[in-house]
């Protein structure tokens, strides 16, 4: 009797099994999958591929210049080009700052316009730029930019103008300059032993050099010889020449 109710006691304590064979579980299952879970975690951990950082990338300077493109650097290939750096005259934005060889450039030219293309310009008007453009020259100095003919260093003729620039008209110099003579006692006729060499005759001299005696203008060769008097007047080398003297 005894037994029997000791029995029923310990039926009554105990929770009941669950009938369906599948869904009986014991105690410390659920632990067990908890453990696999992290298992499965792990080993996911472990075939992820080797060198795979998901942190963001830093950012590179490619050309080492200080500058990456984040940074505004317009070309991270070449360490010269960057923002700030020195813009030059060689078509490329040196400075990243949108504007391609700007007249600010270090090695930009002065220019002057150069309205006859004789490859010297006015001095007087002055800009800047990377390039010649037509009708401009790096060389000042044209005295007159609508005459080809003029221009420092042209040939010197005599024309009433300053050919080469050089402040001087008509100088001795002129490539077609004259000889001129004196002419001393003023008969139209010059001595040939004395002479100047410019574009306009100078006062006292004349473009003849035939006067055999500049000291008197009786003495020239359209006077007439004097018959007897031992003189040549008439420049024709030789005394008492004249027809008329003889005999």
């Amino acid at each position: 009797m005894r037994l029997s109710i000791l029995a029923l006691l310990v039926l009554t304590a105990c929770p009941a099994l669950p009938t369906d064979p599948e869904a009986a579980h014991f105690v410390g299952d659920t632990d067990t999958a908890a453990s696999d879970t992290a298992a499965s975690d792990t080993a996911a951990s472990d075939t992820a591929e080797p060198g795979t950082d998901t942190a963001e990338p830093e950012p590179m300077d490619v050309d080492g210049d200080g500058f990456d493109v984040a940074s505004g650097d317009c070309d991270d290939a070449d360490a010269a080009v960057h923002p700030g750096a020195v813009e030059r005259c060689n078509t490329v934005d040196d400075d990243c700052d949108g504007t391609v060889d700007p007249e600010t450039s270090l090695d930009a030219l002065t220019l002057h316009p150069d309205a006859d293309d004789d490859g010297f310009g006015d001095a007087g008007t002055v800009w800047v730029a990377c390039s010649v453009n037509a009708r401009a020259s790096v060389i000042p100095g044209d005295c007159d930019d609508t005459d080809a003919t003029v221009f420092p260093g042209a040939v010197e003729v005599c024309n009433d103008r300053d050919d080469d620039c050089d402040g001087t008209v008509d100088p001795g110099s002129s490539a077609d300059v004259a000889t001129w003579y004196v002419d001393a006692d003023n008969d139209g006729f010059g001595d040939p032993t004395r002479t100047a060499h410019t574009c306009d005759a100078p006062r006292g001299f004349t473009a003849d050099a035939t006067d055999c005696d500049d000291d008197d203008d009786a003495h020239n060769p359209g006077a007439a010889e004097v018959c007897g008097d031992g003189i040549d007047q008439d420049c024709s080398g030789e005394a008492d020449d004249d027809g008329t003297c003889d005999g």
